[in-house]
């Protein structure tokens, strides 16, 4: 359903308050809803320096106890600053208490320590669920009127904790790390740290962060699974950040839960672009929020709100309410300004002004799913910079990280469902994205009241996309897909590549007309059916001709797709059994060419929803492939296991692979790369359409005289 789209209605814009002031009047003016302003701390004159308590600046002493004692010393005396100065400062986990402003000054490097020991484990919330993780470094519990200020820096330790995806690294990286120690996944794609984490994740394979029945004994051995958030304050009131910079977390790295009176001013966040959950900022069912000036290079989402997940989220009930987000700049991160995806208390009276992100996967994003409920409403978002946004600009998915295939029932409305709404957007600038606008809510809950005026989005891939939505409110829309020069070089290139395309089908059809012609010739001279060359000559026809079938109906199947022409017959299929079947079929071909062959077949099936036909056709495509640019001797890898979310399959040739600059083209329609030898060099293009059209994957990568490797995924069967 999609209903008033293009509806040109005015609506208020909000102005952009001057940048970069710290006065608390500046940030409340214009606000577009109703809200307190934020209480700050106050602290009495009264400080300490932790060198008084005992501790010692050599990046070697462990400072635990003293940080600590000078902490509850000026907590218990009323409340003052707890002085960090200038110096290596080496520490296990430190909690912070009411009426203390924990000050770091410049030069000054607090690390966390690496010995996980030290951190205990604790009953906790993360990601939107009760469960367990080790205690944070720095955390703050039923607090009020406290701060962390100045101009130093937090080292979270994070690469002792955080499990590594290979995709992620360079091949140097990755082998460094491997090196290193630690354990690697038995499909040679995550590092972990240790044999307890790589154990955990096995355990824990589908259980979408719960946890199941486990001793402490078996945690302790597995606990650096649980690697904590950085910065933990859970119920605590007057907070505030400020100047303070926070690197390398081992999880999450800010994380205010159920706080009132939070400020975040000139705070700085960074985590590696590969650290897995590595978020900056996660404001969680949190009232009266404040968070300007900041600066966040995230390895996940930068500046996220929640309010709990599904159950556990609904039955804490408590919003995320009234926060201002201003003035803002992301250099990475999965999406710049997020809401969800565990949003089940509930997101509301959200103003976001004056941010800028650069290269973040996505750059305003909302997501939740089917099972989270909750209502996410009043959100105004206005003058926002982007450059370099290699997905969408701006998207809202109610499908977020879910699959559903035709059969799937609709569901009644209940507390699960998500609602997104009332939803205002304006003064929006973005140059270089995937794709400008995405929506797509529920056919029982679609996006409802969504306004969005003055958005320009130039280099943009694709256009917008709208699924179930209704008052979709768009004003003085812009989207420019590159420039004319830009467009005017890719239509020539794409010309080129169309002749050459044409010009090597034409010499690949001929061939073997050449040789059937030339056969029919020399059958005409035979009169003994019985002789060796007849019979020779008949296989011959017979093989061309088999050829020659087959390459006009990968033509035809190809423009049978591009233009939706070509029916998917979906159904529930094993995928072990489908490409079982296809390695068969392929085996004594492999063996004839003189190729060895690996395949070890799973036991369990591996539900997925898809063509059977179009499947095989990928398979054998792939395998054709590994064949072909294959030598004797050579062997093929076939792999095939089960992730959260997706299947994958893999499939590793060893034959002389794809020069560098032919492997970011050889899916594009018409290529034909100079390392190719016979077929119509239009194969990859079909496959890639095909696991599109599936909800798939199709990615590779090759190594010049040393082959290539095939990686499929398809999305699971859920219902």
């Amino acid at each position: 359903m999609l209903t008033g789209v293009m509806i040109f209605i005015s609506y208020q814009v909000y102005s952009n308050p001057e940048s970069g002031t710290k006065e608390q009047g500046d940030v409340y003016r214009n606000l577009p809803f109703s809200m307190p302003e934020v209480s700050q701390p106050s602290f009495p004159d009264y400080e300490v320096n932790i060198r008084d308590f005992g501790a010692l600046s050599d990046g070697v002493t462990l400072n635990t106890e003293a940080i600590n004692n000078a902490i509850k010393a000026v907590s218990s005396k009323g409340g003052g600053k707890v002085i960090i100065p200038e110096g290596l400062w080496l520490t296990g986990p430190v909690v912070l208490l009411s009426n203390v402003n924990l000050y770091v000054e410049k030069n000054a490097l607090i690390v966390f320590s690496s010995d996980t020991s030290l951190y205990p484990i604790i009953d906790t919330s993360f990601e939107g669920l009760e469960t367990k993780r080790c205690q944070s470094p720095i955390s703050a519990m039923n607090a009020e009127n406290i701060a962390i200020t100045g101009n130093g820096v937090f080292d979270g330790a994070g690469d002792r904790w955080r499990p590594v995806k290979k995709d992620k690294m360079t091949e140097r990286q990755w082998k460094n790390l491997v090196s290193s120690g630690g354990k690697v996944d038995e499909n040679g794609k995550v590092w972990y740290p240790d044999a307890g984490a790589l154990k955990a994740s096995v355990l824990m394979t589908g259980q979408n962060n719960g946890q199941k029945e486990i001793t402490d004994e078996e945690w302790t051995y597995m606990k650096s699974w649980l690697r904590p958030v950085m910065l933990s304050i859970v119920k605590s009131k007057r907070i505030l950040l400020e100047g303070v910079t926070f690197k390398n977390s081992p999880g999450w790295c800010i994380h205010p839960l159920s706080c009132e009176s939070l400020t975040l001013n000139d705070v700085k966040v960074f985590n590696p672009w590969y650290s897995q959950n590595g978020d900056a900022l996660d404001v969680e069912s949190c009232k009266n929020v404040l968070v300007t000036n900041c600066f966040f290079d995230a390895g996940d989402d930068a500046i996220c709100l929640k309010s709990g997940k599904d159950e556990d989220g609904r039955r804490r009930g408590e919003p995320c309410e009234n926060v201002i987000i201003k003035n803002n700049t992301v250099l990475h991160g999965h999406g710049g300004f997020v809401i969800g995806s565990e949003m089940s208390g509930g997101v509301r009276n959200v103003y976001v002004s004056g941010c800028s992100f650069v290269g973040t996967d996505v750059g305003l994003r909302f997501k939740s799913t089917r099972g989270r409920g909750g209502v996410v409403e009043n959100i105004f978002i206005d003058n926002i910079n982007m450059i370099d946004i290699p997905n969408d600009a701006l998207t809202m998915d109610l499908y977020y990280a879910v699959n559903d295939f035709p059969e799937t029932p609709i569901p009644d409305v209940n507390e699960e469902t998500p609602v997104f709404r009332n939803i205002y957007i304006s003064n929006v600038l973005c140059r270089g994205a995937g794709r400008a606008v995405y929506f797509n809510g529920l056919p029982e809950m679609p996006l409802k009241n969504i306004f969005i005026k003055n958005m320009t989005v130039t280099n943009a891939k694709k256009g917008i996309v709208i699924n179930q939505a209704s008052q979709v409110n768009m004003e003085n829309i812009k989207v420019e897909r590159g420039t004319i020069n830009q467009m005017a070089e890719g239509l020539e290139e794409t010309e080129k590549m169309k002749n050459e395309f044409i010009s090597s089908v034409s010499h690949e059809l001929r061939t073997p007309l050449t040789s059937i012609r030339g056969w029919v010739e020399t059958l005409r001279t035979l009169d003994d059916p019985e002789d060796e060359n007849y019979r020779k000559g008949l296989e011959i026809i017979n093989n061309e001709t088999a050829r020659l079938y087959n390459m006009v109906e990968e033509l035809l199947d190809f423009s049978r797709l591009q233009n939706g022409r070509l029916k998917m017959d979906c159904r529930l299929l094993d995928l072990v059994a489908e490409l079982t079947d296809a390695v068969l079929f392929c085996e004594a071909r492999i063996q004839r060419e003189g190729l060895l062959l690996s395949y070890n077949e799973p036991e369990e099936m591996i539900p997925v929803y898809a063509d059977p036909d179009r499947l095989r056709q990928v398979f054998i495509n792939i395998l054709d492939n590994a064949i072909k640019y294959s030598a004797p001797g050579g062997r093929i890898t076939v792999k095939i296991w089960q992730g959260e979310y997706k299947a994958f399959i893999e499939i590793i040739d060893q034959g002389r692979g794809i020069p560098p600059e032919d492997l970011e083209n050889v899916k594009t329609k018409f290529y034909k790369g100079s390392n190719s030898v016979r077929g119509s060099g239009i194969g990859l293009a079909l496959v890639d359409s095909i696991m599109t059209a599936l909800d798939g994957t199709l990615d590779l990568k090759s190594t010049l005289g040393r082959g290539t490797v095939v990686t499929l995924g398809l999305p699971l069967y859920k219902r």
